[in-house]
């Protein structure tokens, strides 16, 4: 019973050693850990071929790809306007710069708060798009009861848009403006280039805001010429009074407001009317009525003509006889004269055919040859009042004995003879008052035979205050040499002497 007591002990531990060889084993077997490497290695080069297959596919191709669409640049908007508008009928709102991204409008809306409405709209104008630039949208100013508008860009426009008729959805950009509101634009607009010869000047049409004037002035803008009352609103053909004698064929009309009593012109007081910060005038150039200024005066190889005013070139005429129906018909000389005004003209006479009486006429060059022709130039014609066109003749008798017209406001030193005339070679010849026999002058200059104009006499010895008269005289035989004493007398004028006395100033 020992021994297999013994037997079964042996094989027990037997067994013991065998379990724990075997657990050993399984920690460090070689061949089991061979195994294992060899299949972490098969799996690691599948994946590094997985992944150059996937890199070989990646690779672009050989074949052109097409170049994708380049998107267009925005074209930024902008909308510019004017300020301190005035609005008026037939009138024009006008956008200083704008920038259109896009087909649309520009459209002028009141600017009264609430939503925009297509029904609301006062005015538009089509905008292309890429249009850039300064636009005027015509407007009218009856149709505006609000004292701001706004102007707004409005997109979305397509081909079958013949008229505005969105709201404010498609709307990019919006400004707005104060305005005034008034009837019409202040203007004039001229009728007649020619002052009729009764002296009216037609203005076609004159626009006004207010009871206004329309003022004519001479071509420097100083000298008042004649001025016609209008009301507000419109007025047409409107006959302003011109005083063509003091006249050029220059004019400048302008509209004064009425401002200070009303009916009453009161130049200085009355202003100009300004529109768009320009005033409301025009300058004109006109034909003048045809006429001849020409005093009586002794003639002998000429004739002074103070002033001439033509509607044509031409030539002044002058006539020493008439035929029996009292036409005149014998030249004596004749002078060439421009369109408009001459003043001072000289005619040089035929010795030995002044009248008593001559005529001075207007004529055009009818046969353009550039010489007066009595028989082919036509004498140019005047209508004096409601009477027929006729030709002009102003009469000037050549018999005349003297006369003379001083500047009293001659001075010390100068003075200035503003018109004389004397049938005989002559001194004029400044005194000293009360005159002395003997005394010596303090000025003298010889003047022709004739009408002379605006001449000066140098003087010395007096002073202000001093009582002084111009005298003519005869100068006789000696033209350079005055010898009252024993040559050269007074001339007398209807047995008077031919003086002025005036106090130095």
């Amino acid at each position: 019973m020992a021994n297999q007591f013994g037997k079964v002990t042996l094989s027990l531990t037997l067994l013991m050693l065998l379990f724990l060889l075997g657990c050993g084993g399984a920690e460090s077997d070689p061949s089991e850990g061979e195994v294992e490497d060899e299949a972490v290695s098969t799996a690691d080069v599948a994946d590094e071929t997985e992944s150059e297959t996937e890199t070989a596919e990646a690779e672009p191709t050989a074949e052109p790809t097409a170049t994708p669409s380049p998107t267009p640049t925005p074209i930024p908007p902008e909308l510019e306007l004017e300020t301190d508008e005035t609005i008026y009928i037939d009138d024009k709102v006008v956008v200083t710069a704008a920038t259109a991204p896009e087909d649309g409008w520009l459209v002028v809306w009141p600017a009264t708060g609430a939503e925009l409405n297509a029904e609301d709209a006062l005015a538009f104008i089509e905008v292309e798009s890429g249009d850039e630039g300064r636009f005027e949208i015509p407007i009218d100013g009856s149709e505006i009861k609000v004292s701001e508008l706004q102007v707004g860009l409005h997109g979305g426009r397509t081909a079958d848009d013949d008229a505005f008729g969105a709201d404010g959805d498609n709307l990019i950009l919006i400004q707005q403006i104060e305005i005034e509101t008034a009837a019409t634009r202040p203007t004039i607009e001229p009728g007649s280039t020619v002052v009729s010869d009764d002296g009216f000047l037609q203005i076609k049409e004159v626009r006004s805001n207010g009871p206004a004037w329309v003022a004519i002035y001479d071509g420097t803008k100083e000298n008042l010429l004649g001025f016609r009352a209008v009301p507000a609103g419109i007025s047409e053909d409107v006959d302003v009074p011109v005083q063509w004698h003091n006249a050029t064929t220059e004019l400048y009309v302008v509209l004064l407001s009425d401002l200070g009593n009303v009916g009453e012109f009161e130049d200085g007081i009355d202003e100009p009317v300004s529109s768009g910060g320009e005033l409301v005038g025009v300058d004109l150039e006109v034909g003048l009525p045809a006429e001849i200024v020409v005093f009586d005066q002794p003639m002998e190889a000429s004739a002074l003509i103070d002033r001439v005013t033509s509607p044509v070139d031409g030539y002044v005429a002058v006539f020493g006889d008439s035929d029996s129906d009292g036409f005149p018909n014998t030249i004596i000389g004749s002078a060439p004269i421009k369109k408009g005004v001459t003043e001072f003209l000289t005619v040089e006479l035929e010795i030995g055919t002044v009248t008593t009486q001559t005529i001075f006429s207007i004529y055009t060059d009818s046969d353009q040859d550039g010489a007066f022709d009595y028989f082919e130039d036509e004498p140019v014609l005047f209508s004096a009042a409601d009477a027929e066109p006729a030709p002009l003749f102003v009469t000037a008798r050549s018999d005349i004995e003297g006369f003379l017209v001083v500047d009293h406001l001659s001075g010390s030193d100068l003075v200035r003879v503003d018109w004389v005339a004397t049938p005989l070679d002559a001194w004029l010849v400044v005194e000293k008052l009360p005159a002395e026999d003997g005394q010596s002058p303090l000025g003298q200059a010889a003047i022709p035979v004739g009408l002379h104009h605006s001449l000066e006499i140098p003087i010395s010895g007096v002073n202000p205050g001093d009582a002084v008269r111009v005298l003519l005289y005869i100068n006789n035989p000696d033209p350079e040499l005055f010898e009252p004493e024993r040559n050269d007398f007074p001339l007398l004028a209807d047995g008077r002497l031919v003086f002025v006395e005036f106090t130095v100033r």
